[in-house]
């Protein structure tokens, strides 16, 4: 049977789109929603199922658990906004991960009250979505690599402002005003009142600069993608496959390893 032109066209640039698919992108999100899968197993494990277990480096307080969880975590929200520009529309992918972050938000408010997720991974990242795509018109004229740096120095200086109040660069720092605090809808921007609770969280600021520095290569990368490194093209199968389906993972690991965890300590 005859194929019409306008059907092998469609299928040829289909092919080349899998071609030139930028692989290490994938693996590098994979490798990010593969920390937060064993990030939250510690948690359930340390936090609530068996606190005595001494997990040595892999507590959650040591300072190689609090390193990797900026370096990988960051690394997820900087891949992010990297694919902002191979996104078909960036408003609609934000519009859809934040309803699955609310979700989240009210599955944990009525199953699980004590582990209430309040702006998560997911709501974080519908909601840069959401902005970004609202200001993109004016981003794509103005983007440009070095703007990467820029924006983290911006996450540099604010990196510690939800967690004691101050913007620091070196030697210098500066508080925030306390009567932010009290305030109960500032806590997306990272000032919390006292009465905020979050089992995950991560707030516009100061994570919202990672994820604008992967925007500012994003056009970028997507010019350059037939000149990038070979490497770049290689496929890690596992990351890329975590890369390629995080949202399922992200929704199925938790009630995963809580069950699981649930019958250990049952067992034991």
């Amino acid at each position: 049977m005859a194929v019409s032109a306008p059907v092998r066209k469609t299928e040829q640039i289909e092919a080349s789109e899998k071609k030139q698919r930028i692989e290490i992108l994938d693996a590098l999100r994979g490798a990010g929603i593969l920390y937060v899968v064993i990030y939250h197993v510690l948690y359930d494990l340390q936090c609530i199922f068996f606190p005595e277990t001494d997990c040595g480096i892999f507590d959650l307080s040591s300072l190689f658990m609090r390193f990797t969880h900026i370096l990988l975590v960051g690394m997820l929200f900087f891949v992010s906004g990297i694919c902002t520009a191979f996104s078909r529309s960036v408003l609609k992918r934000g519009l859809f991960i934040f309803a699955l972050g609310e979700l989240l938000t009210v599955g944990t408010y009525l199953f699980m009250p004590d582990m209430l997720i309040r702006f998560g991974v997911l709501t974080f990242l519908g909601t840069s979505m959401l902005l970004y795509g609202l200001i993109k018109p004016l981003a794509d004229k103005i983007n440009h690599p070095g703007l990467c740096i820029f924006w983290l120095i911006l996450f540099f200086m604010f990196r510690t402002m939800p967690y004691d109040g101050f913007v620091r660069f070196f030697a210098w720092k500066m508080s925030v005003p306390e009567g932010l605090y009290e305030y109960e809808f500032l806590y997306p921007l990272g000032i919390m009142s006292a009465n905020f609770r979050s089992a995950d969280y991560f707030p516009l600021i100061p994570y919202g600069f990672i994820f604008m520095a992967g925007t500012s290569l994003s056009s970028y990368i997507k010019a350059k993608r037939d000149s990038l490194p070979r490497f770049c093209m290689k496929k890690v199968p596992f990351l890329c496959f975590m890369g390629r389906h995080s949202l399922i993972i992200y929704f199925a690991h938790q009630p995963l390893a809580f069950g699981i965890l649930a019958l250990l300590d049952k067992c034991l």
